[in-house]
């Protein structure tokens, strides 16, 4: 799903599809896996935050959320969440 919405929505649409690229790929999918995207829940993402805070790095953290906001808000406008 991720890939999908790289390249369907943030390299279409936004400047900044690098940053969420490289998100995506450092603290993404190896974290969730192949999981889809309806049985990512909050609890997910709140972990996958805090774990990159408690690693010193919020503002990658804060990335990382207003990119998985997008992502979620895309996919559930498609009708896939």
């Amino acid at each position: 799903m991720i890939r999908k919405f790289i390249e369907r929505y943030a390299k279409p649409k936004t400047r900044d599809w690098r940053t969420t690229e490289r998100i995506s790929e450092k603290h993404g999918p190896p974290k969730w896996g192949t999981r889809p995207i309806d049985s990512i829940t909050r609890k997910d993402v709140v972990q996958l935050l805090d774990m990159m805070v408690e690693q010193g790095i919020p503002s990658a953290a804060n990335h990382t959320l207003a990119a998985v906001r997008k992502m979620f808000n895309w996919a559930a406008e498609r009708g896939e969440v």
